[in-house]
């Protein structure tokens, strides 16, 4: 049927294997497709419901037209464990079954039938293209906000608000909120707002991260089965289901622009302080008192056996306060930050906080802020 160097077989599989369910809805779900082409190319395909992923590599050999489904997490341990640089792929009528073999090695295989498999998501026209590094970065930032069992999908997503040459991405779990701004090429004067979900796009940003540049499709239909986002590169293709946009909060009006306090502190050394607080604090909380232009971090356990306290410097404008916050929820907000300093802005102590990055000028720096609401004692 087909013959084709191993590695390039491999880091198709290597890809694609991550839309590859592991415990399907339906059984056929566990396939991957390959298509043999007419010009010497393979097109490998593997989809779960969130992600349908397309890969196209070219094949030493290749005969009709056809297309095999294999058990795909089978099929990827086959080709990394089988020795020799080329792999031939053909059906043994006798058996019904496909082999894959190399030298004097081979595996046979049940294919799962075509029939079987659903139908999978389809591609839109394309709207422009992005930067795979400024994909990434900005699901970086807003991915972790999101709420991550799924059990309320609305919540458990990024929405994506295309504008001129940005891209908003909000995402929120009623207890934290980021919001990034990001560039794009926009080819199609696009302005639209779509709901994608959350570990579907952060599967797609690593996925593609430094791909470079990146096609954008959209599909826009009568129902949520039929609209789709798509991203691809020359040979590389991922499609991910809309959700319903509408049901998304409002976010915007969420943020203002007045606080009473504002603490500047170096974002890498308070990193460093709610590490070693987190290995105390049993019920993941952390106290930080701002007062006298330092921040003094407090964590323990309820048992008392073991706590900590430090303190750090910080330049603190306004009133002393004194929050507590969850610690991976703050932990998340500032990492994502590669700036050296922060800025943490409050109110009363149990109104939402909110971190933005700032420049060698203190200048704020505005494609991304976060909310974090504290937790009350």
């Amino acid at each position: 049927m087909l013959n084709i160097e191993k590695e390039i077989l491999l880091d198709a599989l290597s890809w694609i294997i991550r839309a590859v369910p592991l415990r399907p809805n339906i059984q056929a779900l566990e396939g991957i497709v390959i298509k043999t082409n007419s010009d010497n190319t393979i097109t490998l395909s593997a989809y779960n419901n969130e992600l349908y992923m397309e890969n196209t590599v070219p094949t030493k050999k290749s005969d009709n037209e056809e297309i095999i489904i294999v058990p795909g997490r089978l099929l990827f341990e086959m080709v990394k464990t089988i020795p020799g640089s080329e792999i031939e792929i053909k059906k043994d009528e006798k058996l019904n079954k496909f082999v894959i073999s190399s030298k004097k090695t081979k595996f046979t295989v049940s294919s799962i039938s075509p029939d079987e498999y659903p139908q999978v998501l389809t591609k839109g026209e394309t709207i422009g293209n992005i930067e795979a590094e400024d994909l990434f970065a900005a699901i970086s930032k807003t991915y972790n906000a999101s709420n991550h069992d799924e059990t309320v999908p609305v919540l458990a997503s990024v929405k994506l608000s295309f504008s001129d040459n940005k891209i908003q991405y909000d995402s929120t779990d009623r207890f934290r909120l980021a919001k990034a701004v990001g560039v794009w090429e926009n080819s199609k004067n696009c302005k639209e707002e779509v709901l994608v979900g959350s570990r579907a796009i952060n599967e797609l940003s690593k996925a593609f991260k430094d791909k470079g540049k990146l096609e954008i499709y959209l599909k826009k239909g009568n129902n949520d089965k039929n609209t789709t986002i798509a991203f691809s590169t020359t040979n590389r293709l991922i499609i991910l289901p809309l959700l319903n946009v509408e049901k998304f909060p409002p976010t915007d009006t969420l943020f203002t622009d007045k606080y009473k306090t504002t603490v500047t502190v170096n974002s890498k050394q308070l990193l460093e302080c709610l590490s070693r607080a987190n290995i105390v604090s049993t019920r993941n909380r952390v106290m930080l008192e701002y007062s006298d232009n330092e921040i003094k971090i407090n964590a323990g356990d309820d048992k008392d056996i073991a706590s900590t306290s430090e303190t750090i410097p910080a330049s603190i404008v306004g009133e002393p306060q004194k929050v507590i916050y969850n610690i991976t929820y703050l932990q998340d907000g500032i990492t994502p930050i590669n700036s050296d300093n922060i800025n943490i802005k409050m109110n009363e102590p149990r109104r939402p906080n909110e971190i933005v990055a700032i420049d060698q000028k203190r200048k704020e720096i505005e494609n991304y802020r976060y909310l974090i609401v504290p937790i009350s004692s």
